[in-house]
């Protein structure tokens, strides 16, 4: 197959889809003839140096025409994000050349999301993004979870996870004298449900310190959220337990993953959380919500706890984590195990499968 990838990366390191977007891309180059089209120009060296990075020297937005054969014709265009007024002409183009493109939103058309910016998005959506919807040839999801809570339900779908290359080190954790709890992902209290934990962690946080649970924030800094949540962390006199961070990338990442004893995600909605899949990758037992659309497979693997998205029910499971180290040693080994399902080539495999299968149908 000769499939195009278009996206819209600027290469942010607080930005998922900066990390598992070129990786993906490189594991499905090992089946199918591919190419990728960043739209911001934004161009790393690592990207760079990929034969199939279309590296444009115009500042002007590139055509599909402009691409080399057959890529000015492929079989199929994988538009990586949703809200992205970018593509808007690219994809009017697709669509007069009648060349099929599916959309992998990463989240954004979960209804969650859609309440989010909602004046803007209801707008945009009557404009434009209801129509590439309606002339995709599918959307293509990362979990079951996003697929269910969709906004736009009767669309055809499929179903592809992201996926992680699994580090050397592993150890399996045994908190010794307290809990090492760490967050890592982007400041945004709605989100993420970084308000709802704190709620959860007020709650019990007599007992969390005489357990020595510690939860360590890290994130890229939004709209003034990490004063927000400082403040919210004072107001609650929760500096004992909680401290708030800057953004951890690349080897402080990694440090920190290695030293930690639990994972902590409770969002609202996500796609499929990198950052979760990392920590799990370094056998790390996580604490996570069903909107991170993995509290089913998190459960399936014993890989750690899962809680309903509610203070009072996050301030439970806090108090079971604290009294379960005993539990901690197979956790970890699961975590790890849980990873491993999400390997690159076998996320590669199943595209290459879900997409020819498509292809034959509209052939059919």
């Amino acid at each position: 197959m000769n499939i195009l990838y278009i996206t819209k990366l600027t290469g942010n390191p607080w930005d998922g889809t900066t990390y598992c977007v070129p990786y993906q891309i490189h594991a499905q180059s090992k089946l199918d003839n591919v190419m990728w089209l960043n739209l911001s120009h934004v161009q790393k060296d690592e990207w760079n140096k990929e034969s199939y990075f279309f590296k444009s020297n115009d500042s002007a937005e590139p055509q599909i025409s402009q691409l080399p054969s057959p890529f000015n014709k492929p079989d199929l265009v994988v538009v990586q994000q949703f809200y992205c007024y970018p593509f808007s002409s690219i994809i009017r183009k697709l669509q007069g050349m009648k060349i099929p493109y599916i959309i992998q939103p990463h989240g954004e058309m979960n209804k969650s999301a859609q309440k989010q910016k909602r004046i803007k998005k209801i707008i945009g959506n009557l404009l434009w993004f209801n129509k590439m919807i309606k002339r995709s040839f599918a959307i293509e999801y990362l979990t079951d979870n996003e697929l269910k809570n969709t906004a736009w339900p009767q669309k055809k779908s499929l179903v592809i996870p992201n996926g992680i290359t699994l580090p050397d080190f592993f150890r399996q954790k045994r908190p010794l004298e307290g809990i090492n709890a760490t967050f890592i992902g982007r400041l945004r209290i709605y989100h993420k449900g970084l308000d709802v934990l704190l709620d959860g962690i007020f709650l019990v946080k007599d007992k969390l310190k005489e357990e020595k649970f510690k939860l360590n924030i890290y994130g890229h800094d939004k709209d003034g959220n990490k004063e927000r949540i400082q403040k919210i962390v004072l107001e609650k006199q929760l500096q004992d337990i909680v401290s708030v961070n800057d953004g951890i990338y690349g080897e402080d990442k990694e440090h920190v993953l290695k030293k930690t004893d639990l994972f902590v995600l409770t969002s609202r909605f996500e796609g499929h959380p990198i950052a979760l899949l990392e920590a799990l990758s370094y056998g790390t037992p996580s604490l996570v919500t069903p909107g991170t659309n993995m509290d089913k497979m998190v459960s399936q693997f014993d890989a750690g706890w899962c809680t309903e998205f509610d203070a009072t029910a996050i301030s439970k499971v806090l108090l079971k984590i604290v009294k379960s180290k005993n539990e901690w040693a197979n956790k970890s080994v699961n975590a790890r195990n849980l990873a491993s399902v999400y390997s690159w080539d076998a996320i590669a495999q199943k595209a290459h499968a879900e997409y020819e299968q498509l292809l034959k149908s509209k052939d059919s």
